[in-house]
């Protein structure tokens, strides 16, 4: 018999830890290879390590904060209620996306955030969801900003009380 697992059973069995954006998190792989800063895009500072992916956990009383990559970002659905990613691109253009197993209800299994896009998320439906997040080049704290709150309000100000909602405090 198929028993849902709670957020807590995740967080002990991955062991997660309390992510910066908000949530719990734990490594799940990395490459052992680099890529040379010669050979990447000018945006990178520094050497990176080819690839890494992060299991990644939100329940429903957190919110992942607004921030922006300088790498894309794929993240793949695995279990709990559903997900919902806010996006704010620089084209004043504000997209929602729900990741969760109904693809009936057009929900997403996997996701690609693109580069440079101010996001965050919250859980919409359930207790929790558990999602995995994956990067090539790897994640690097480098290459991560928050958000600008009143940037953000200042090109989204229809969006203001989502937006101040998922800035980090």
């Amino acid at each position: 018999m198929k028993v849902d697992k709670d957020a807590a059973y995740w967080i002990k069995h991955l062991n997660m830890q309390k992510h910066p954006e908000g949530g719990h998190y734990s490594a799940a792989f990395s490459s052992d290879e680099l890529w040379p800063q010669a050979q990447l895009p000018l945006r990178y500072k520094g050497s990176r390590v080819l690839y890494s992916s992060i299991y990644y956990l939100l329940e429903k009383t957190e919110v992942c904060c607004l921030h922006k990559l300088s790498t894309d970002e794929l993240w793949h659905y695995y279990s709990g209620g559903t997900l919902r990613l806010h996006l704010f691109d620089d084209n004043d253009k504000y997209t929602l996306v729900d990741m969760g197993p109904d693809i009936d209800e057009e929900q997403y299994l996997q996701f690609k955030v693109n580069r440079g896009v101010d996001f965050g998320g919250e859980v919409v439906n359930g207790d929790h969801v558990l999602v995995g997040c994956s990067l090539s080049p790897a994640f690097s704290f480098e290459d991560h900003q928050w958000s600008s709150g009143p940037s953000l309000i200042k090109a989204f100000p229809e969006y203001q009380n989502l937006i101040k909602r998922l800035l980090r405090t």
